[in-house]
């Protein structure tokens, strides 16, 4: 389903309907405000392989109540999304004031829905990498304190294929900058931290994003700790306008802008020094123009 060359040919209201898968495939699994308040130190490392599993039978709609993905309801039904990613995320400490970041998925996503007038199954699919970006963060305080700062500068390089049935990526190129900070305090009789993370991105052809992430770590003992994460994307695209007066802002600016709202808990057991397991599960709690999807995400860390 290559946006431009299919969209023309559906009918108004199935087409609005389909905008948030292109977009949902791109966001799941990542957090959208780039940058941890904590630099790796030199030469020290994080690798993680995620796997990450989301389903959907419904979505936000430009004016942020739910729709059915197929708004013709007649002669669609049953309709769901389903996206799996293979998550690799990595950082590396260049010195004590540079950390390093590359992160990208390989996805597998489909789309399904019942024809009510061929009385078939219609399903659009695809697979492969997204896009991966790549940021540098860079330390603000010394180190070794309570608190931490960094601002983080990336961009994204279109690798995710914008031609396939959903699209991977946007084709074109992103850019970012984030400010991060964070603290460790005691908590409930336990070692915890917090970070808050705010971000502005720069997106080309469509309208630019505000993006921020709140986060909560509560070490539970020594090898067990529970983490707490909301964090959305704000898009500066008029969905209002859209909504009141349609046809007056072209589609193009609205296929991948999305705004969104998100809340995800997970636990992490080290296992030894230099690994850790993790599983968690979140949702989408409110958007525009987004997937209202909901899964699970396991993943395994090497470290330094």
């Amino acid at each position: 389903m290559p946006m431009l060359r299919i969209l023309p040919s559906l009918p108004t209201r199935i087409r609005g309907s389909l905008l948030s898968l292109i977009l949902f495939a791109m966001v799941t699994g990542t957090a959208v405000a780039g940058g941890g308040a904590w630099n790796r130190d030199d030469g020290g490392y994080y690798f993680k392989i995620g796997l990450t599993s989301l389903s959907a039978d419904d979505q936000y709609g430009m004016d942020g109540d739910h729709h059915p993905f197929f708004e013709d309801t007649s002669n669609y039904s049953g309709a769901n999304f389903g996206v799996t990613d293979i998550t690799l995320y990595g950082e590396y400490g260049f010195t004590g004031w540079l950390t390093g970041v590359a992160s990208t998925q390989y996805k597998v996503a489909v789309r399904q829905a019942h024809n009510q007038l061929t009385k078939r199954d219609t399903t659009a699919s695809a697979s492969g990498l997204s896009d991966l970006w790549l940021s540098g963060r860079i330390r603000l305080i010394p180190a070794g304190g309570s608190y931490a700062a960094t601002v983080t500068l990336g961009v994204k390089l279109p690798t995710g294929s914008p031609l396939q049935q959903i699209p991977l990526g946007s084709g074109v190129l992103d850019y970012e900058i984030a400010l991060t900070a964070g603290s460790s305090f005691p908590m409930l009789g336990m070692n915890a931290y917090a970070q808050l993370s705010g971000g502005y991105r720069i997106r080309n052809t469509v309208a630019n994003e505000l993006n921020y992430l709140a986060e909560l770590g509560l070490h539970l003992s020594s090898e067990f700790m529970l983490q707490g994460v909301f964090d959305g994307s704000h898009s500066t695209a008029d969905f209002d306008r859209a909504v009141s007066d349609p046809g007056t802002i072209p589609a193009s600016t609205l296929i991948f802008s999305q705004s969104f709202s998100r809340i995800m808990f997970g636990m992490t057991y080290a296992a030894n020094e230099g690994m850790d397991l993790n599983v968690g599960y979140g949702g989408y709690i409110s958007g525009r123009n987004a997937i209202a999807g909901s899964g699970l995400n396991f993943g395994v860390v090497w470290k330094r």
